[in-house]
């Protein structure tokens, strides 16, 4: 291969990694880190009738709500990025399984709010492989070639990075893998023990101040950016979402103020985090 094809060959693989990074569009909605948002379904189902709460959701821990890959600048990111339509048959048993107890739909149809996550969020994720192992590649094209000048670093690099761009391109299962990845963030997050582990408890029968609410979820993220939103029930706070950030390696960064603007449970005063849910909004 020539010098001159050899450039021209980097160059095009750049540009398609550039799509790739900027959300697997051509429009270039790019994004720089997660939002993680993650609902308490005692509380939320307190407000809306969650007629479709499965028997088998897991009422110990948050559900989830969200993975959606967000921009510095706007504070929200891309969205719709690519027709791909959601297939909950297309889903291994196990997901399938782990998204009824810890993705419920509780007020929609579980598939149809997995679908909607799927086609607004899922579409814009790109898996961290395809970011890092090209960006590993490009630095150590540089480093070789200023050291040692020579054409056959360029050459390694348009293979590898051929590899890397092929495997996240012609993904078969990257619905599973998405899918996957949330469910894996959702554990490794799980906002319910890190309450409780610093002494905030489901009560049904108390209130918790929110400095106290706010000061446990500090210590078990690791942060102090993030956002709490709140649903006021007879004059008081209910706790019904937790919104908090990642990087693109999936590890827990203070969130924006774009972000964080949305608190709407206050700074003090108490926050009602209750255990259960009022029967008759099951109906």
């Amino acid at each position: 291969m020539s010098a001159v094809s050899r450039a021209v060959k980097v160059a095009c693989l750049l540009l398609v990694f550039a799509t790739l990074a900027s959300g697997r569009t051509s429009q270039g909605n790019g994004y720089d880190y997660y939002v993680m948002a993650v609902e308490w379904a005692p509380s939320v189902c307190n407000v809306k009738h969650c007629s479709y709460l499965q028997p088998n959701v897991d009422l110990a821990r948050f559900n989830i709500h969200g993975l959606w890959p967000s921009r510095d600048t706007k504070g929200h990111g891309p969205s719709s990025c690519s027709t791909s339509r959601f297939n909950f048959e297309g889903l291994s048993a196990q997901i399938q399984q782990e998204l009824e107890e810890n993705w419920n739909g509780l007020y929609h149809p579980t598939q149809q709010f997995l679908s909607h996550e799927w086609s607004k969020h899922g579409t814009c994720w790109v898996p961290q492989p395809a970011h890092t192992t090209v960006a590993r590649l490009l630095s150590e094209s540089r480093r070789k070639s200023r050291k040692h000048r020579e054409h056959k670093h360029s050459e390694d690099f348009v293979s590898s990075a051929e590899e890397a761009i092929l495997s996240a391109t012609e993904d078969t299962d990257l619905q599973e893998k998405f899918f996957r990845k949330v469910l894996d963030i959702a554990k490794t997050f799980d906002v319910a023990a890190m309450l409780a582990a610093n002494g905030v408890e489901a009560d049904s029968e108390r209130s918790y101040p929110t400095r106290t609410v706010h000061s446990a979820l500090e210590q078990g993220l690791g942060t102090s950016q993030f956002m709490l939103k709140c649903e006021t029930i007879h004059q008081e706070k209910y706790l019904q979402e937790v919104r908090f950030c990642l990087s693109l390696d999936y590890t827990a960064i203070d969130c924006p103020s774009s972000v964080t603007s949305g608190s709407n449970c206050g700074e003090n005063g108490q926050l009602r985090y209750p255990r259960l849910i009022q029967r008759s909004n099951l109906l």
